[in-house]
């Protein structure tokens, strides 16, 4: 009597189809969500992502990854699909960390320091226009009776574009101590005559708004000449 027939041959295991659309570009900082990892199959089973949810992604275009584990593993195997995910690069934040503006009223030549923060990694420079100069954040107040502005500018990163940052006004030159360096009198007589011009010629020099060309002092043996008011200090000569 013979036993009944068995086969031996193995059954071939199906592959099970995975449906996986191409997720919508995100912008870094994002983490992967059900929004990405949303694959899908007629096969029940279980799926696992590489990377996983929760995970954030650096920018560029990154390659996710599914596994479908079939419940039934004598008819179906597992399958893996794969899809392209775009990440964006994300606006860098710049912040001033130092009160703008710093010196409401700085000093001829004095200098103070700026700084600002950013989320990014690239490296962060400055510049400079109207009455001021740098040299890297130290900046030296140059002339009045301009602002002094400043622009910080954030280098590009691999998760962030260049971003710039101002011109934002830090600063204007004391106008005061400005108008008092801005000319020196020089007397090279004391004469009588002389001595009486002065208190005329310093009235003359104290309105900075429209400073004298060329002044004649009545009473004068000699014209009083003037030089124009600059940023460096100028002499007056009355003989």
């Amino acid at each position: 009597m013979f036993a009944p027939y068995a086969p031996t041959d193995p059954v071939n295991q199906a592959t099970p189809a995975i449906s996986w659309a191409t997720p919508s570009p995100i912008t870094y900082g994002t983490a992967l969500s059900a929004t990405q990892l949303n694959a899908s199959s007629t096969v029940a089973g279980t799926l696992a992502y590489t990377p996983a949810s929760g995970t954030v992604l650096a920018a560029g275009t990154q390659t996710l990854s599914v596994t479908l584990t079939p419940t039934d593993t004598t008819d179906y195997t597992s399958a893996t699909q794969t899809v392209s995910l775009t990440v964006n690069k994300a606006t860098p934040t710049v912040s001033w960390t130092t009160s703008a503006p710093l010196p409401v009223s700085a000093a001829y030549n004095s200098q103070f320091t700026v700084a600002v923060t950013s989320n990014s990694t690239g490296s962060i420079t400055y510049s400079t226009s109207g009455g001021c100069t740098n040299n890297g954040a130290t900046v030296t107040m140059t002339s009045g009776p301009t602002a002094c502005l400043v622009t910080a500018n954030v280098a590009a990163a691999r998760n962030y574009p260049a971003r710039s940052v101002g011109p934002t006004t830090v600063a204007a030159l004391n106008m005061v101590e400005f108008n008092a360096m801005a000319l020196t009198i020089s007397w090279r007589s004391t004469s009588s005559t002389t001595n009486a011009c002065r208190a005329g010629a310093s009235k003359a020099l104290a309105m900075p708004s429209k400073p004298a060309r060329s002044t004649i002092c009545h009473g004068c043996t000699t014209p009083m000449k003037t030089r124009p008011a600059r940023t460096k200090a100028s002499n007056i000569i009355v003989d």
